[in-house]
């Protein structure tokens, strides 16, 4: 998702400057490509580990899609389940944030979250929080 955009955005960067494009310019079409991945198809939770104990299991036929305005929703539709939420991601600060209310399992993944990996099909993270680490990796259906 973000961190394999390094390479594009600074092709991208080179391709702005040569047109004479501002600095905000560029980070804000690095910020679309990210948008564009996110919001093109559903993902799946597929590792959720709250320090060495991991519960992916909770998220078993779980799937969530994220929208243009920022908004994003998870569904269970084996039991026809939709829980609604918001979410940002930022290149710069290489984090997603995602609130999704308090309905579980869902609720695991609100909070600020450190990007790790991405991929156009891949996303890993991680968060802190009194003292254990939260890993999530999520993959697009």
């Amino acid at each position: 998702m973000i961190k394999n955009f390094v390479v594009a955005a600074m092709a991208l960067s080179i391709a702005m400057s040569i047109t004479s494009c501002t600095k905000e310019k560029i980070e804000q079409k690095v910020e679309d490509i990210v948008v564009q991945v996110m919001v093109d198809g559903v993902w799946i939770v597929t590792n959720y580990q709250e320090g060495t104990d991991n519960y992916t299991s909770q998220f078993a036929g779980w799937e969530s899609q994220f929208f243009e305005d920022r908004t994003c929703v998870a569904r269970k539709p084996s039991t026809g389940t939709i829980v609604n939420g918001t979410w940002e991601g930022s290149y710069s600060a290489q984090s997603m944030m995602g609130n999704f209310n308090n309905v579980a399992p869902i609720n695991k993944l609100n909070g600020t979250w450190k990007i790790i990996r991405s991929t156009y099909t891949v996303g890993q993270f991680s968060r802190m929080e009194s003292g254990k680490e939260y890993k999530l990796e999520i993959t697009k259906k």
